[in-house]
């Protein structure tokens, strides 16, 4: 499948995804203000690292392997080493998210405390939502776009219609929340059958264990990747909420949320093209021209969409939240920087990824994570929420040269092997 027939599609369960986001975003920010909002960003960061340690954090390697591979005997053997991966990974998902919960319930503020109930009811929904993106990686990797599209936009219709209902019947920005890993979760129930029929068939198979380790490598950078950005994010708000006020750290996920939702319409296009079509290719000079023709065209899109969000961010601001969030409108200007770099790093990310430079990526993504995290503290220090705003596009701008040198030495390498 081309690139326009992959954008197509992945645009129409992008923009579903996007739409699904931005209702809960606002059913949340109306009935509960900004310290809503905080709360929001707490839940989704427990969620992050949960359905990641549960089997997403092999996503990305199921995809590779699979797209690397004919279609034939091996392939199905890569399909048992992810079953085999895949309960072993949710074992220890729920005992490390218990010992989680039990150390966030006695070390952290009241506020948190009332959180507990609300997260472990999107954790047990989350462990259904790991199933299903472990499953649409494979399609991904069968290059099997229009099947994963179908499921994500299932997933994002639910969520609409359930937090949309529940907001009319009984107005909680808790139920709106939980929707969320709800639509994913229904998802499940109805993919079950199939998924059952695909492992037991490939249950009498051998495990590939060339493929298991390449999974495991893959799985140990997202475990890392699953860590890190949720945990600055949190340590970042804490921070906030603490050294200002909760009303801030509000405002500031408010602006971090909004980023998120809108930015995944270009993460998802790359991660289903990038991924599975640099695998597949030999030739480094041929990977060199692709990725720079994608850095082109994406900054050019990401350009002009950033623009247009800049020129009408008080209407984005009244439509997606309220007026106690007018805050954010002296933000965009420092945060729209950060994006554009974030978004023409992810270009070389996802490319690098597909190169197999797992070990580069983990070194990147904990130094990177670090750095975010001082930076965003110097910045609070010295200009308060507007510094944790400017600490996050001179994080990306400094990501974007760093993953940028590497992935041209790494693509050198390749053209060497190929030749």
């Amino acid at each position: 499948m081309n690139f326009a027939s992959t954008t197509l599609f992945t645009v129409a369960q992008t923009v579903m995804k996007m739409l699904a986001g931005f209702v809960v975003i606002k059913i949340v920010a109306s009935l509960s203000g900004p310290e809503g909002m905080s709360n929001l960003g707490v839940v989704q960061n427990v969620n992050l690292i949960y359905v990641m340690l549960c089997g997403g954090i092999m996503a990305t390697g199921i995809t590779k392997n699979i797209a690397s591979n004919d279609r034939n005997k091996s392939l199905f053997g890569i399909f048992n080493s992810v079953k085999s991966l895949e309960s072993k990974l949710s074992i220890i998902a729920s005992i490390i998210v218990v010992i989680v919960i039990v150390l966030l319930y006695f070390l952290s503020s009241h506020d948190y405390q009332n959180l507990m109930l609300l997260i472990i009811i999107s954790l047990v929904l989350t462990f259904f939502h790991a199933k299903v993106l472990i499953y649409i990686s494979a399609l991904n990797g069968l290059f099997k776009i229009r099947e994963l599209s179908g499921l994500h936009i299932l997933a994002s219709v639910f969520t609409i219609i359930i937090s949309t209902v529940t907001y009319y019947l009984y107005p909680d920005w808790r139920l709106a929340v939980v929707s969320l890993p709800l639509g994913y979760a229904i998802v499940f129930f109805i993919i079950r059958k199939e998924r059952n029929r695909l492992y037991r068939y490939y249950n009498r198979i051998e495990i590939n264990k060339s493929a298991k380790e390449s999974i495991q490598q893959y799985a140990i950078f997202g475990v890392i990747s699953a860590i890190c950005l949720p945990t600055s994010q949190l340590i970042i708000r804490t921070y906030i909420a603490n050294d200002i006020s909760v009303h801030d750290s509000g405002i500031w996920q408010g602006v971090i949320r909004f980023s998120e939702v809108y930015l995944v319409l270009i993460s998802s296009a790359l991660s289903v093209y990038l991924i599975p079509k640099i695998s597949n290719m030999k030739d480094g000079k041929c990977i060199k021209r692709l990725v720079y023709h994608f850095v082109g065209i994406v900054s050019l899109v990401s350009i002009a969409g950033m623009f247009a969000i800049y020129s009408m961010r008080e209407y984005i601001i009244v439509i997606l939240f309220d007026d106690t969030f007018e805050e954010m409108a002296s933000l965009f200007l420092y945060q729209l920087p950060g994006d554009f770099f974030k978004i023409i790093s992810w270009v070389f990310a996802f490319s690098m990824l597909g190169l197999g430079s797992v070990k580069k990526m983990l070194i990147l993504e904990v130094i990177f994570s670090l750095t975010y995290v001082v930076l965003s503290i110097l910045g609070v220090n010295v200009l308060g929420v507007k510094g944790a705003v400017v600490a996050y596009s001179i994080n990306y701008v400094l990501y974007f040269f760093a993953i940028g040198i590497i992935f041209g030495v790494e693509v050198g390498k390749h053209k060497k092997k190929s030749t």
